[in-house]
């Protein structure tokens, strides 16, 4: 009987964990040096570890990943660090970068809204944007974070809404990005290194 009691227990407790974790938020990060199935497997892993975190796929050929997650737990930003925490299989580690998009977005948005991001305060991260990329023929905007204090649980890093609702101010069709299915430009892709943020023209045919 005891057993029993101690059994139903522990079930009790791991469904309550398991409660605690509501999925709300599904983001597309690209990642660059994504080469190998075994990179896949190894972002995906180092992902579904972090706390909140019920998801994530990566894509060979697009280099992204897509996380479904909760963000009361996480954030887009830990995300992006938990990644460049990963030890690298091709020497150069995995650097990521939210992608947000955007219905229609000219030159002039674009160069202003990576004024703006990068400008992004919050009461938590007061300067959280590390670099922005604009690719507008894809109509699609990467934002790279500030490396998050992965070793302390009160440093949770800035999510996608805020960014999100800072960049509707000046472009209101604005929003995280759904699963890619065509390759983006490098541009997109290595928006995390360290070069001077700037949008990209269409190229001309």
């Amino acid at each position: 009987m005891k057993l029993a009691v101690f059994a139903l227990s522990s079930l009790t407790v791991a469904v309550g964990f398991a409660q605690d974790v509501r999925p709300d938020r599904v983001v597309t990060l690209s990642v660059s040096n994504l080469q190998c199935p075994k990179c896949k497997t190894a972002v995906e892993a180092a992902l579904k570890q972090v706390k909140g975190v019920t998801e994530s796929s990566a894509d060979l050929v697009v280099k992204t990943i897509v996380v479904t997650y909760d963000h009361h737990l996480t954030s887009a930003a830990r995300l992006v660090s938990q990644l460049a925490a990963v030890k690298p299989l091709h020497g150069k580690p995995y650097e990521a970068a939210l992608l947000l998009s955007a219905e229609t977005l000219t030159k002039e948005q674009a160069d202003k809204l990576i004024t703006d991001l990068k400008a992004f305060k919050n009461p938590l991260d007061a300067e959280p944007v590390g670099n922005v990329v604009v690719d507008l023929e894809k109509k699609l905007i990467a934002v790279s974070f500030k490396p998050v204090k992965l070793d302390d649980p009160k440093d949770r890093g800035t999510d996608v809404a805020p960014l999100v609702n800072a960049a509707k101010k000046t472009v209101a069709t604005v929003k995280a990005v759904a699963p890619i299915k065509e390759p983006i430009k490098e541009a997109v892709k290595d928006a995390a290194a360290k070069e001077p943020a700037k949008s990209k023209e269409p190229t001309k045919k």
